[in-house]
């Protein structure tokens, strides 16, 4: 199951994108329920024709322990599962505590467990990011949330609140920030606006809308513009940004591939329990301890305007791909997958060149590198590394290829995997004259305390100071040089 959190200013179109995006996947077959988080309870009025579904808070207010899941679900347009959380009449209360409660009791009454979306949105409000607003990217409601903005200065500075909010969650297990959507109002500037928003936030602008008449006018006639006029290019639109929105999500659509089931709501599972191909719940996310804290991915992404790209079997992908998702950098990574077929017809490399000229030709901008991992199975069938690379160059001359390397069976007898990476990133680097009187300490990826030995032993010798410089990557490079 997908959780995704739609947030924006109010007004900005975030109810009607999210509905028109929910009725776009459930057009792929998809099973999508829509979670209304505003007290205006407007969310997914569209998809009921026109009619308000009753609000979770007043049903609690009202029903309190006869509270029944039937009574707060109402089926829409699509097969969308709609659900309202409400709020306070206007001055009797806390919008975000009214929020906190419909959330609750959605799932304290299985709701996921009965309806089994296979995408859920919580459309929320994002004027004001408070405790009840940011709960669905709290408390493990959302995997992604996902910002509506124009270019419109308050649209802006809501969208900002948002994804410092998010930000400030990073460390404890919440959502991530999946993306911004730009809504277009065709302000001046808009779309260096919007891009400097998600940049400013190290994430980027995953899908666009135009500016249409034929979203009012299927409003006024209480429907979707899927459902009002499905052939229409703003139509189309929709169904791109339901694309780009899966894509972003990319991270939980893999974990399914493991298997057709899920193992709702456990982290353990009986021996006797267990059945090919999901024996156990595919949870156990990131490196295991011989790994530690920090990994090939970790060290690539530190790599400006570059891309990460693995030749692999699917189940070698587990933990970079996690580990992209972990650092909010998975629209940096790719993987091209490789199956039995591949290995028995003896063509691996032809499949890894097609496969990684497949990736970069879609992309609306190539990247300046390209940090590219062959596996342990191309030295088990001691495929042509040189063709692979020679034939990429001459497609890409713009890009530099870097040779990277996801190989550990072969760490006994060489460089470890993160050693050749590091390696490999130096070959990126013109090379210089060097300069006899400066010495330049590279090789940590975080600041050295001074106590270190390599700091207390350039320290000793005379006449020379340190100097610290920051990069782009964030790291800091120190510099010794002797005085004059």
């Amino acid at each position: 199951m997908i959780k995704v959190a739609v947030y924006g200013k109010g007004g900005i179109g975030k109810s009607t994108t999210v509905s028109n995006v929910a009725v776009a996947l459930a057009e792929k077959g998809m099973k999508v329920m829509q979670i209304g988080c505003d007290p205006k309870a407007d969310s997914t009025i569209l998809l009921r024709h026109g009619k308000k579904v009753p609000t979770v808070l007043e049903l609690y207010n009202e029903k309190r322990q006869e509270l029944k899941l039937t009574d707060m679900v109402q089926i829409g347009y699509g097969g969308v599962v709609c659900v309202e959380a409400g709020g306070p009449a206007p001055g009797l209360g806390c919008a975000g505590r009214g929020i906190i409660t419909a959330l609750e009791k959605l799932k304290e009454n299985g709701a996921y467990e009965t309806y089994k979306p296979d995408i859920v949105f919580y459309d929320v409000l994002g004027d004001v990011v408070c405790g009840g607003f940011s709960m669905p990217m709290r408390k493990g409601y959302a995997d992604k949330v996902f910002i509506i903005t124009s270019g419109e200065n308050m649209a802006i500075h809501a969208g900002a609140n948002i994804a410092m909010a998010v930000d400030n969650f990073r460390n404890r297990g919440y959502a991530s920030l999946g993306g911004v959507i730009l809504n277009r109002r065709n302000v001046p500037g808009e779309e260096e606006k919007v891009r400097e928003l998600a940049e400013d936030f190290h994430t980027r602008v995953v899908g666009t809308l135009s500016r249409s008449e034929l979203v009012l006018e299927a409003e006024n006639r209480g429907k979707t513009l899927l459902e009002a006029y499905p052939d229409c290019e703003m139509a189309e639109e929709y169904r791109t940004l339901a694309e780009q929105i899966l894509s972003a999500c990319r991270r939980k659509l893999m974990l399914k591939r493991v298997g057709n089931r899920e193992l709702l709501g456990k982290t353990e599972i009986f021996i006797k329990e267990a059945s090919f191909p999901v024996p156990f719940q595919p949870g156990l996310e990131f490196n295991s301890p011989v790994h530690g804290n920090w990994n090939i991915v970790h060290t690539g992404m530190l790599v400006p305007e570059a891309r990460q790209i693995y030749v692999c079997a699917d189940n070698c992908m587990r933990g970079v791909v996690l580990t992209a998702a972990e650092m909010n950098a998975a629209d940096r990574f790719s993987f091209v997958i490789v199956e039995e077929k591949d290995l028995l017809g003896g063509n691996l490399e032809d499949v890894t060149i097609e496969g990684v000229t497949d990736i970069l030709n879609r992309l609306d901008e190539k990247p300046k590198a390209v940090l590219l991992f062959t596996v342990c199975l191309h030295h088990f069938l001691g495929s042509d590394l040189e063709r692979i690379y020679g034939e990429l160059e001459e497609r890409f001359p713009e890009i530099f290829f870097m040779r990277c390397f996801m190989d550990p069976i072969m760490q006994k007898t060489g460089p470890t995997p993160d050693q050749k990476l590091r390696r490999a990133m130096y070959d990126a680097v013109p090379e210089r004259k060097a300069d006899p009187e400066c010495v330049t300490v590279l090789g940590s990826d975080f600041v050295l305390d001074e106590s270190a030995d390599i700091c207390r032993i350039l320290k000793r010798t005379e006449s020379v100071s340190v100097k610290h410089r920051p990069v782009r990557t964030g790291r800091i490079i120190r510099v010794w040089e002797r005085e004059a």
